[in-house]
């Protein structure tokens, strides 16, 4: 469907037909899958950063040493993150308690990802381009038919 939207847009031909494309949403959700958890910064001693994959409920955490993998309800990671003592959170809810996952990060993205997961890096926005005033005015004169 976005492929005959920007042929429309575009003034061109499909390259191929819409009931070729499948089911856009569901591949949409497979690559949001794949994207993996960005870590940031919690403010404790031992822990140096975590974050949460919800597609496959994998909690990151990161310390000067290791990296962990666990799953984990979103709760569970809501509650270490917003904690002021998220070390002793992790120890007394996640460690020895909840599934160890292997995980691997990404050297481009810095995303980290369950092994047994593929991975894609997510898309770079490109910096929005704006029309300069010239073509402001080009615009608008083609609009109204004036040469």
């Amino acid at each position: 469907m976005a492929e005959a939207v920007q042929c429309v847009l575009e003034a061109r031909c499909l390259t191929r037909a819409p009931r070729e494309t499948g089911d856009l949403l569901a591949r949409r959700r497979q690559r949001a899958a794949q994207i993996g958890a960005k870590v940031e910064h919690v403010g404790s001693a031992w822990i140096k950063s975590a974050g949460y994959d919800e597609a496959t409920g994998t909690m990151v955490v990161t310390t000067a040493a290791h990296e962990y993998g666990h799953r984990v309800p979103p709760e569970v990671f809501s509650e270490m993150s917003r904690s002021r003592k998220p070390g002793r959170v992790f120890n007394q809810v996640v460690r020895g308690v909840a599934a160890r996952v292997e995980i691997s990060r990404c050297e481009r993205c810095e995303r980290y990802t369950a092994d047994l997961t593929a991975h894609h890096c997510p898309p770079k926005e490109a910096p929005r381009q704006h029309a300069t005033p010239l073509q402001n005015e080009l615009s608008r004169r083609r609009f109204l038919g004036d040469s």
